[in-house]
């Protein structure tokens, strides 16, 4: 996949297998390469077709890899540093956009195979649906498990960015709520960054407005380490 004449970007092998990504860019003279691959994974979920259907409104979600362990390279101007970890990868899609339907989306994931959970979680704007939408799954003992949102309450938002509720109460369909504190914010970032002065104005026109990605570190029930990957309108 060609994104850019400047950039690589291709990804290879089975979600269920190995699955490796590859990307390289250079952006203002500095040269950004990652090379990734993820194995031992949990194999891939889908809640039914994956669609949920409102109005004239339609979103897709995939939990293609929801844990995997991972080992690779991240490169800064050839400054490289390796790594290993854990990682996990979803597939979202709508026919409208983003800012007009979406209210948050939350994906938190904490743990790994034998004790752990990744969701994907999403509140709308205007639907007549009476619960939020996505899922994810719980993973005890290499066994998977479904979780689906009840409710998801904002118990505090952030003030820098104001987009971030810190906190958050998730009351699962099967199981206990979960309590899910942010403890530390490790960036925040709008796709519409690489655009400045007009140009980026001009495309919050044509776009409808802006999303905020934010990530960072959470805490689950003041005991549980975990990470989030939020997205808010701007």
């Amino acid at each position: 996949i060609d994104l850019h004449p400047e950039r690589t970007f291709w990804a290879k092998g089975k979600f269920d297998e190995s699955h490796r990504v590859r990307y390289r860019t250079k952006k203002d003279g500095i040269l950004y390469d990652v090379d990734l691959t993820y194995y031992d994974i949990v194999p891939g979920k889908v809640l039914g077709n994956g669609k949920y259907e409102f109005g004239s409104n339609e979103i897709g979600l995939y939990l293609l890899i929801p844990h995997a362990k991972v080992k690779g390279f991240v490169a800064i101007n050839g400054d490289t540093t390796h790594l290993s970890g854990t990682g996990y990868m979803d597939h979202i899609y709508q026919n409208n956009l983003s800012n007009e339907i979406i209210k948050r989306s939350y994906r938190v994931k904490s743990g790994d195979a034998q004790d752990g959970f990744y969701f994907h979680f999403l509140t709308l704007k205007e639907s007549n649906l009476q619960t939020p939408i996505g899922y994810g799954v719980r993973m005890v003992n290499n066994n998977v498990y479904l979780l689906t949102p009840s409710y998801i309450e904002q118990v505090s938002r952030d003030s820098s960015p104001r987009e971030l509720d810190s906190v958050i109460r998730v009351d699962p369909f099967q199981g206990d709520d979960m309590n899910i504190e942010v403890t530390e914010l490790l960036q925040t970032y709008s796709l519409l960054n690489e655009l400045g002065g007009i140009k980026r104005f001009l495309a919050k026109q044509v776009v409808g407005g802006e999303l905020v990605e934010m990530n960072g570190r959470v805490i689950i029930n003041n005991s549980t380490p975990g990470y989030f990957y939020y997205m808010a309108p701007k």
